[in-house]
């Protein structure tokens, strides 16, 4: 029976799991597919025909540490902060046990609507010095945009040749002489590999060398004008890393290293769209042109190894430490609505709320003082996990 003003208990715990580190070994084998699952994850669409997501995109993508947040759990060398300002571990734990939806919002609609046109931007970028341009250039990225939408996006393939194009079999005539040139793209569904996976904006290769493609469309930055970016020298500020200056957050900068790793890639293109068009390709700053598709900024991001490999170890730690136990006390019904607890850090809190129980016994002058009867946010100064002991468990091939 309560009383008045009583605050209701939440029911007991069940016991945590005996068998815990076996149930997280279990999860981790889960996720491991065959070569010809793996084959069809790569073809997958991501969208269906209405432009919702794929159930069975959305399938693979469950359990596993994808591109798009990986910056949410991984810290360069000698930085205390994760790469992402924005979403911490806790954050991504919240959000990966289902403590909490993220159902979209402007942002995310303005950057996957103009994602292609951050691609188009780049190829009359990346085609003009080859004589493609103004009106031939237009005529050759709306054929693109169309075989895309006809054959579907696996690989489309972009020549030139005197005054003629083809985009796969779609010629197209133009009306000045271009240098001969091939560049091929490609759009993979999904590449799951264990607990990583990675659904990459493109693959290209162009001039002998094969390049993952990354595109951003900052939905804040979408009214910058042509003299704004020249006067400001680009859309995003520089930032710096062990391979030089580069106009890259350094969220995204964690993206497509983890990209490059997966596809066993050296480089990636990563461009930036704003909406401003001119009628040719014209520079606006280094690595800044507006071109009939709209504005780019286009930056050549080398593979970094030692931040690669120190990001597969600190992603395995956050999955093998932090989110497989949690998502199995979930299941059992260890977890309350919205934790992120370990029994470790709960006892730890239990233990930190009796010392502070005695503090308020201490005296009424003490309280008063507000000293040892303070009451802290829950979590507030808690430690990190400790590691649960699963034995010799190796969940990432770092050779």
């Amino acid at each position: 029976m309560l009383f008045a003003g009583a605050v209701p208990q939440p029911p007991p715990r069940p016991e945590v799991p005996r068998d815990l580190d076996e149930q997280v070994r279990a999860l981790r084998s889960s996720l491991e597919l065959t070569d010809e699952e793996v084959e069809s994850a790569r073809t997958m669409p991501q969208h269906l025909a209405g432009g919702e997501a794929n159930p069975a995109w959305l399938a693979l993508r469950s359990h596993r540490l994808t591109g798009s947040v990986v910056g949410s759990c991984v810290r360069a060398a000698g930085r205390s902060r994760v790469e992402n300002p924005y979403e911490g571990e806790d954050g991504l734990l919240r959000s990966m046990l289902k403590w909490k939806v993220f159902t979209g919002n402007a942002a995310c609609a303005w950057g996957t609507e103009n994602e292609i046109m951050c691609e188009k931007a780049w190829i009359a970028q990346r085609l003009a010095p080859y004589g493609l341009d103004g009106a031939d250039a237009a005529l050759v990225l709306q054929a693109y945009e169309q075989e895309l939408a006809s054959a579907g996006a696996e690989a489309v393939s972009i020549a030139l040749h005197g005054r003629a194009a083809a985009v796969n079999a779609r010629a197209v005539p133009l009306s000045r002489e271009c240098r001969s040139t091939r560049l091929e793209l490609s759009h993979p569904g999904i590449l799951p590999r264990g607990i990583v996976a990675m659904s990459p904006d493109g693959l290209c290769e162009h001039d002998g060398e094969r390049f993952l493609l990354e595109w951003k469309s900052p939905y804040g930055k979408r009214a910058l004008t042509k003299d704004e970016l020249r006067a400001g020298g680009g859309i995003y500020p520089p930032q710096t890393f062990d391979q030089g200056t580069l106009p890259v957050p350094r969220y995204y900068y964690a993206q497509v290293q983890f990209g490059m790793k997966l596809f066993g890639l050296s480089s990636c293109w990563f461009g930036v769209w704003v909406p401003p068009r001119s009628s040719s390709c014209e520079a606006l700053g280094p690595g800044l042109y507006s071109t009939v598709a709209g504005t780019v900024q286009t930056v050549r991001v080398l593979y970094d190894e030692p931040y690669a490999l120190d990001m597969m170890r600190q992603i395995e730690r956050f999955w093998t430490e932090r989110y497989a136990p949690l998502f199995v006390l979930k299941r059992a019904g260890w977890l309350r609505k919205g934790e992120i607890l370990l029994p470790s850090e709960e006892r730890e809190r239990g233990e930190r709320g009796g010392a502070r129980e005695g503090g308020r016994a201490g005296g009424q002058k003490k309280r008063e003082r507000g000293s040892a009867g303070a009451q802290r946010a829950p979590g507030d100064g808690a430690k990190r996990p400790k590691p649960l002991d699963l034995g010799s468990i190796r969940f990432f091939d770092l050779s």
